[in-house]
C-alpha cells in the first residue's frame, strides 16, 4: 500500500475538470454520496472505495447493489461514514449494523490509534458545531489505509461563481455567486477543512496534489504536473442510474441527525412564530441528513 497512490474525488462541479494525463499510471480511487449522479465517467468505472452518510445508506447501499448489478461501476470496499457526532442518533439495534452490511467498514472505528486528529474532530463538532465533508474524511481514511501520494479533485468547498449543484433531471447546474452564502450547511467551513486536511497531512506525511485547475482546492495544494494527454471521457449508458433509488421494504435501523434542541420542534415554533428563518432551518437540515 506504500506505493501506491489515491485520487479522491469529490462531487463539486470541478469533478467535470479532473485531469487524468496529471495522474500516475496506476492509483485508486475513492469516491462518496451521490457519485453516481455524474454525465460521464469523470475518474473512471473502477471505485476502490466508496462512503456513504448514514443518514441514508439503506438507500445509498441499495443503488449501490444496483449500479453494481448493471455493471456501471466496480467498486470493491464500501464504508459507511459513521463518525459518531454529537448531533447523530443512532436508534435502536444500530449495533447490529454488521450483521446487515458485512463487509461494510465504518470510519470512526479508524481513529481509535490516532487520538490527536479524534480530540481535533470531535472538539470542532463539540463546541464550534464544525465537522469535516466527505472530502477530507476521505483523505483521512486513505492516510490511515497508507497511502502516502494523493491526489484530490470535485473539492470546492462550495464555493465561486461556478458552485453547482446536482438536479435528476437537468444534471449540473450553474448558480449565482451567492449561492454558498445562503445555502451551505452550518457544520461545514472551508476554514474546517483546510485546517484539517492540513493536520492530517502533517502527522501522515502526506504529499497531496489537486488535479482540476477549476477546484478551489488548487489554491491550497500544488497542481499534479502534466503527464500525458488523455482521450474523451468515457461518456455513460443512455439509462444509467442517475438518481437515489428507493427500496420498497423497511428501513430496520433507524438513524437520525438532530440538533440540539429537537428539529421538530424549532420547526413547528417557526411556522408559528412566522420566522422567516423556518426555510433556511428546512435546507439546513435535509443537507445534514443527506450528507452534501
Amino acid at each position: 500500500m506504500k506505493d501506491s497512490r489515491l485520487l479522491i474525488a469529490g462531487n463539486g462541479p470541478s469533478l467535470i475538470y479532473t485531469d487524468l494525463g496529471s495522474l500516475p499510471d496506476d492509483f485508486d480511487v475513492y469516491r462518496c454520496n451521490q457519485f453516481y449522479f455524474e454525465e460521464k465517467y469523470y475518474t473512471g468505472k473502477k471505485i476502490k472505495a466508496v462512503f456513504f452518510n448514514p443518514g441514508v445508506f439503506f438507500e445509498q447501499y441499495y443503488t449501490l447493489g444496483q449500479l453494481l448489478r448493471r455493471g456501471e461501476y466496480e467498486v470493491d470496499e464500501v464504508y459507511c461514514s459513521q463518525m459518531r457526532w454529537g448531533s447523530e442518533n443512532l436508534g435502536k439495534g444500530f449495533d447490529n449494523f454488521s450483521d446487515l452490511y458485512p463487509g461494510v467498514r465504518q470510519t470512526y472505528e479508524l481513529l481509535s490509534s490516532y487520538p490527536k486528529i479524534a480530540a481535533y474532530l470531535k472538539y470542532n463538532d463539540l463546541y464550534l458545531e464544525e465537522r469535516i465533508t466527505s472530502g477530507v474524511l476521505m483523505l483521512l481514511v486513505g492516510a490511515i489505509n497508507g497511502y502516502r501520494e494523493i491526489y484530490m479533485s470535485g473539492i470546492d468547498f462550495y464555493e465561486g461563481k461556478a458552485y453547482a449543484f446536482k438536479h435528476k433531471k437537468k444534471g449540473i447546474l450553474k448558480v449565482s455567486p451567492d449561492f454558498y452564502d445562503k445555502a451551505k450547511s452550518s457544520f461545514h467551513t472551508r476554514q474546517t477543512d483546510i485546517e484539517a486536511m492540513k493536520l492530517i497531512q502533517k502527522e501522515f506525511g502526506l504529499k497531496i496534489y489537486c488535479v482540476s485547475k477549476e477546484s478551489k482546492l488548487s489554491e491550497v495544494f500544488p497542481l499534479a504536473d502534466k503527464k500525458r494527454e488523455m482521450g474523451d471521457v468515457e461518456a455513460k449508458p443512455k439509462n444509467a442510474i442517475k438518481d437515489v433509488l428507493i427500496p420498497k421494504v423497511k428501513n430496520p435501523l433507524e438513524i437520525k441527525v438532530l440538533r440540539r434542541q429537537n428539529i421538530y420542534k424549532i420547526l413547528i415554533k417557526d411556522f408559528l412564530t412566522g420566522s422567516r428563518g423556518v426555510f433556511r432551518r428546512c435546507f439546513r437540515f435535509t443537507r445534514r441528513l443527506l450528507g452534501f
